[in-house]
């Protein structure tokens, strides 16, 4: 009993000394979009920009947290109250976002990922007619940045970033790797996309990402795609790219009416540059990469030896593949698109089972149904040498898609129809059941009548009864 006192005394003193010293472990910290960690000025001596030690343990906890998280930049910024001379304060507040910086820097962080600034006596957050409100306005905040192009993540009214764009449709598993994460998490509709953010959709998955200038990518299951961000003029040293594909493919659809508007997407063997157009781009199980024009036409610079070399345009309804470290294959034309043989548009299609055929004069055929045109989230999905496949239906509108792919992968634009599913037909023997029920009712009725057998009446409503069931249940 006196062991168990003694233990939980030290855990409740070593939980206070914790919480005065101002002590945080990592899992604490929340630099997300809308986010900031504010240093509070009692961590400074008066007048100085020297961290007193003791106060300043949580930042050895932060810069922890920040080792972790190496695309995760920072801007630092230094604050007073109004006691003093303006132009003194603002070099105050330099300083100490300085120090605050200085002392990351020691703890593992790369300086080159900080700035750091001294606002003064600007934007107080309490009043200065206060001993306590000058307590809080004297202070350094910390917010994260944008890794490609430095903004910061939140405002100085704690407002996130404007995202780059948003998930608009997902076919789980998918999941998210953001800047400010560790570990993968598994992904959300309509989840922000911010710069650097990374997704991977498993077996059978999809996601799609609409950018704020209306760009559209579908990313396809097992693929893992790094999104860079607008990066309209990249930093000195950052990748030329907004888009990395490491593995998988993309159907890129863009719709922006600013001819400056292009994307461009990375792979290991080339840079592609999508203007006014719509391309699928792949990465083979070899690091082969293949692109799919279907509108307009795409720009590849080819990668060798660590540089771009070889530059080449690809028109619409042509493709290529290209290996690392050796040129472009001359563009080819795209297989033909499949003919669907049944069931054909004038047909009417009935909820269950319904079988497709099509003619392919290519080795493999994409084969897609959907409720949503984008198939963003399909019913049914194969791509192999078949010739048929077998879906089953419920009520409502369908879209079926279908593309070619030849023998190295390229894929033709697809061929979308449009089938309206219905209730399937009532064989003729329920309406003629329901026929003989009222029937029976109406002659029961008379014979009742006639005899004044009751039981002989009572039959009658019985058969009005199941006649009118009958009728409901096949008109509802």
């Amino acid at each position: 009993m006196k062991k168990r006192t003694t233990t939980l005394l030290f855990c409740t003193s070593l939980t206070v000394l914790l919480f005065v010293t101002g002590f945080q472990t990592p899992n604490n910290f929340d630099l997300r979009p809308g986010k900031k960690l504010i240093v509070k000025g009692n961590m400074f001596d008066a007048g100085s920009a020297t961290l007193s030690e003791k106060e300043a343990v949580w930042l050895v906890q932060l810069a922890k947290y920040l080792v972790k998280r190496p695309d995760l930049h920072l801007e630092i910024t230094g604050y007073t109250d109004n006691q003093g001379d303006s132009a003194g304060n603002k070099r105050l507040s330099e300083a100490r976002a300085n120090s605050v910086k200085a002392y990351l820097v020691r703890n593992g962080l790369e300086a080159s990922h900080i700035k750091t600034f001294g606002r003064g006596i600007e934007k107080p957050i309490a009043s200065n007619e206060t001993d306590e409100g000058r307590g809080k306005n004297r202070r350094v905040e910390i917010v994260a940045t944008s890794p490609f192009t430095e903004r910061p993540l939140t405002t100085s009214n704690n407002i996130p970033l404007t995202p780059e764009g948003r998930i608009t449709a997902m076919l789980p598993p998918v999941r998210s790797l953001t800047p400010w994460d560790v570990e993968w998490h598994p992904s959300i509709l309509n989840e922000p996309i911010y710069e650097y953010h990374r997704l991977e959709t498993g077996p059978k998955a999809r996601a799609e990402v609409t950018f704020s200038n209306k760009h559209r990518i579908q990313i396809a299951e097992q693929s893992l795609v790094v999104l860079y961000g607008k990066a309209a003029s990249p930093l000195e040293g950052k990748p030329n790219e907004q888009i990395r594909l490491v593995q998988g493919g993309l159907w890129v659809k863009l719709k922006s009416l600013k001819q400056s508007e292009a994307l461009r997407i990375s792979t290991t063997s080339g840079e592609f540059s999508l203007g006014q157009s719509s391309a699928k781009i792949e990465v083979d199980s070899v690091k082969r990469s293949l692109v799919s024009v279907h509108e307009g036409n795409v720009s590849l610079r080819s990668t060798q030896n660590g540089a771009k070399d070889s530059a080449m345009t690809i028109p619409q309804n042509y493709g290529t593949r290209v290996a690392s470290n050796a040129p472009p294959e001359a563009p080819r034309p795209l297989p033909p698109v499949p003919e669907l043989l049944e069931p054909r548009l004038t047909d009417s299609l009935y909820a269950g089972e319904v079988v497709f055929a099509w003619r392919k004069a290519s080795p493999r055929v994409r084969f897609e149904v959907a409720s949503a045109i984008t198939f963003a989230k399909p019913l049914y999905s194969l791509s192999g040498a078949n010739d048929s496949a077998h879906v089953r239906f419920s009520e409502g509108e369908w879209y079926v898609k279908l593309a070619a792919i030849d023998s190295i992968g390229l894929e033709s634009r697809s061929s979308i129809y449009l089938f309206r599913v219905v209730p399937p037909p009532v064989p003729p023997r329920f309406y003629i059941l329901t026929l003989l029920c009222f029937m029976g009712a109406v002659g029961a009725g008379w014979w009742g009548g006639i005899t004044k057998q009751k039981h002989i009446a009572l039959w009658s409503v019985v058969l009005i009864a199941f006649g009118c069931a009958s009728f409901f249940l096949l008109h509802w």
